[in-house]
């Protein structure tokens, strides 16, 4: 953060050359951007995979046509929702200076935050709600369901506290300019 307000004071500091940065803004070149793509590629492999595969593997043609659908409804709003985080992350500069570019990507990041949880809650459902469909629920199939919701609650959990470190760290920042002014 120092060498950010030494430049932004205009002081001499070690930063890098605008072709630095221009090569780093490059979607191929940037370290985060490679690392979210990376994640969505593997994401969306499993998860379409699973589309393909679960009509025959998990029996889905034994399985009333409500709970195919809600089955390929989550996983298709699981991997529209990695899409669009990517392409947001693509392109995060959305204000006339770098506080109010930071403001407006921590307003959208609290409001995608949002969206991920429950995309990923809703996945959850709907994979339960495909598996439980046709079964006979016994007191050990009670047990075993409980266990695993309470697996979904924490990767729920999990997704939440990311989120929530991840807001924080922009906030922080996001109130260091703030100061610096």
């Amino acid at each position: 953060m120092d060498p950010l307000k030494a430049a932004w004071k205009g002081e001499d500091t070690n930063t890098k050359s605008t072709a630095d940065i221009k090569k780093m803004l490059k979607e191929n070149k940037h370290p985060v951007l490679k690392k979210i793509r990376t994640q969505m590629i593997i994401e969306i492999l499993a998860f379409s995979v699973i589309g393909v595969v679960y009509y025959d593997f998990f029996d889905g043609h034994q399985k009333p046509l409500y709970a195919n659908i809600i089955l390929v409804v989550s996983l298709l709003l699981v991997i529209v929702h990695n899409v669009i985080g990517y392409l947001s992350a693509r392109n995060p500069v959305k204000g006339s200076n770098m506080r109010a570019s930071l403001e407006k990507y921590l307003s959208d990041l609290k409001i995608f935050a949002r969206l991920s949880i429950l995309s990923r809650i809703l996945y959850a459902a709907g994979l339960l709600t495909f598996f439980i469909s046709v079964i006979t629920i016994t007191a050990t199939k009670q047990w075993i369901i409980a266990g695993v919701i309470i697996v979904f609650l924490i990767q729920i959990g999990i997704l939440v506290k990311l989120w929530q470190n991840r807001i924080r760290g922009i906030s922080i920042t996001v109130g260091n300019l703030k100061m610096g002014e």
